[in-house]
C-alpha cells in the first residue's frame, strides 16, 4: 500500500475536520437563533456528504492500491476524487 499512503493519510486527517465542523454545529443548533433553519439544514447535510464522501474515499484509495494500473493513472484517479470531494 505504498503507492497510494500518501492520499490514505489525508483522508485521514481531513476526517476529523469533518466530524469538528458537526460537532461546532450541534453547539450552533443547541445556543438558539444563531443559525437560521436554512443555514443550519445546509450545513447539516454538507458535514454529513462530507463524511461519507471521506469514508468512501479510503475504500476507493484502498481499492485503486490495488489495481495493476499504472502508478501516474493512480494518482490522477486520487487527484479527481480528492477535487470532487473538495468541490
Amino acid at each position: 500500500m505504498n503507492g497510494l499512503r500518501v492520499w490514505i493519510i489525508l483522508a485521514w486527517i481531513s476526517l476529523p475536520t469533518v466530524m469538528f465542523g458537526g460537532y461546532s454545529l450541534l453547539h450552533l443548533i443547541n445556543r438558539g437563533s444563531v443559525l437560521t433553519p436554512f443555514q443550519a439544514k445546509w450545513f447539516r447535510a454538507a458535514h454529513a456528504h462530507a463524511g461519507v464522501l471521506l469514508l468512501l474515499s479510503l475504500l476507493f484509495y484502498t481499492c485503486m492500491d490495488q489495481t495493476a494500473l499504472a502508478a501516474s493513472i493512480k494518482h490522477a484517479a486520487c487527484a479527481t476524487l480528492a477535487v470532487g470531494i473538495l468541490a
